[in-house]
């Protein structure tokens, strides 16, 4: 038999994909056939060649790998991977992810891919080539206080991790951070680096180590590509629930078999979360799995308005409690600074998309003022039963 691949389109490998229990990939770069060369003459065009093996790629994610049961035992897995492997290389690509079920995992470690977790019973991640995991955890330990070796939990000491999107960084942020950094001897906060969010990373971090800068116990750090990324949880940007469970068995064990380890982190403290159902499945994972490495899961209460304001990365309550105050109120003042024209991060369209965003609503137009040639925010969350609107405080 004679087996040859061809670019092909996502969807014509739809059907292979259905045979072996696999759901199409959405929003690939490049797919790769396998055909079955019936004739001497290649004839995919016409469909007188069989498809039998398909694969995918988005930029350094290997999906959708699939072969027809009847020709299972040609190797074809390798042809696909040795071809997408190729073309990425020609794409200056030097490393390659790919998720398959635990129990597949060693079919693929023959091929060049080392396993880096597995999250039973949802998944296993694997990679290739140059740098991925122990690149990033050497990284890490750099930000390391603790003076025993890598790897070594910090003694009996309590040492916290805390992983934060902080979209923006809020007063409930803060709070949680604090509870945190009175209950540990160091603080490790993984800020989110998945640029996926309306405030860019590069302004996340600048606006956490601005909240945090007197809290001398706590460390702010890139979350990287393994912690809470599109990589390993991308159901936390899609809000995707049917694979939330999944994603966030994968971040999790990473999180304890891999980044805990390398801080010496023994405690993650998170934030009761009534709101987001993805993200209320991810802290019941954490809470699940975490333990079972010696790590002790805090789930703290979310700050209410009461006592303030949301604990959550966008106060998304507002539009159901009767909240009302300044933009600034629920940001604080070293968020604030992102809404002055004069600290630029942030154009007055994002702040516009942002403050709909939190009222669950649209805004109304005159909802902005200038003053001495800065966008400022004097806005307030109406408390009326309405629709949540913000209004121009006056």
């Amino acid at each position: 038999m004679i087996f040859y691949t061809e670019e092909i389109k996502i969807d014509q490998a739809e059907k292979l994909l259905a045979s072996c229990n696999l759901k199409c990939p959405e929003g690939v770069d490049y797919t790769v056939g396998v055909f079955l060369q019936e004739n001497s003459v290649q004839e995919t065009c016409n469909g007188k060649d069989r498809l039998v093996g398909c694969g995918s790629m988005k930029k350094d994610m290997i999906q959708g790998i699939a072969v027809d049961p009847a020709f299972q035992g040609e190797d074809l897995t390798a042809k696909i991977l040795t071809h997408l492997i190729q073309k990425a290389a020609a794409q200056g690509i030097t490393s390659l992810y790919l998720f398959t079920k635990p129990e597949k995992a060693m079919s693929f470690t023959g091929l060049g891919f080392h396993q880096i977790i597995s999250a039973r019973p949802y998944a296993a991640l694997l990679e290739w080539g140059s740098g991925g995991i122990e690149e990033y955890l050497e990284t890490i330990r750099k930000y390391r206080k603790s003076k025993t070796g890598a790897d070594d939990k910090a003694g009996s000491d309590p040492v916290c991790g805390l992983v934060m999107n902080c979209n923006p960084f809020t007063k409930g942020h803060r709070y949680l951070v604090e509870k945190a950094a009175g209950s540990c001897s160091q603080v490790y906060l993984l800020v989110v680096e998945e640029d996926k969010s309306l405030f860019s990373f590069q302004d996340r971090m600048n606006m956490v180590k601005d909240g945090v800068r007197d809290l001398k116990n706590v460390t702010v750090l890139p979350g990287g590509r393994y912690a809470v990324s599109e990589l390993t949880f991308p159901s936390y940007f899609t809000k995707d629930e049917n694979l939330a469970a999944a994603h966030a068995a994968v971040d999790a064990e990473l999180f304890a078999q891999k980044i805990a380890p390398a801080l010496g982190i023994n405690q993650r403290f998170i934030g009761t979360e009534p709101l987001s159902a993805v993200t209320k499945i991810y802290n019941e994972t954490l809470k699940q799995r975490l333990p079972k490495y010696g790590i002790t899961v805090t789930e703290i209460p979310r700050l209410s308005c009461s006592m303030e304001f949301g604990i959550s990365s966008c106060c998304g309550d507002f539009q159901t409690q009767s909240c009302s105050g300044g933009i600034c109120d629920f940001a604080g003042d070293t968020s604030g600074k992102i809404f002055d024209i004069e600290h630029p991060p942030v154009s007055a369209i994002l702040v516009r998309q942002l403050l709909a965003e939190l009222s669950g609503t649209h805004l109304v137009e005159g909802d902005f003022r200038q003053e001495s040639g800065s966008l400022r925010l004097p806005l307030k969350i109406d408390s009326t039963p309405k629709n949540g609107r913000i209004k121009k405080e006056l």
